[in-house]
């Protein structure tokens, strides 16, 4: 798996960056996950459910710092998805 945390201030366009992204891979806005509407279990399932599914592209906005390293703790198993993750800062 790779990572790409985008960080920045409220208001800076991490979002918009998001939106970006899941349009290069095909996805709307809708499926950019929220990352605050997920337990730690919960996110690491659906990334999971994500992946088996034949995602290559995950977006997540709204992480916090705990949620990022249970991301990063996910690279070894996921080597095949790339997850933009957005932390305001």
């Amino acid at each position: 798996m790779q990572l790409e945390v985008i960080r920045g201030p409220a208001a800076s366009g991490k979002t918009t960056q998001l939106r970006r992204i899941a349009k290069a891979d095909g996805q709307d806005e809708g499926h950019i996950l929220l990352a605050k509407e997920f337990t730690h279990a919960a996110l690491k399932s659906r990334i999971h459910f994500l992946a088996a599914r034949g995602a290559r592209v995950v977006c997540i906005d709204e992480c916090s710092e705990e949620q990022i390293e249970l991301l990063r703790r996910l690279s070894a198993a996921l080597p095949n998805i790339h997850i933009h993750a957005a932390v305001a800062a």
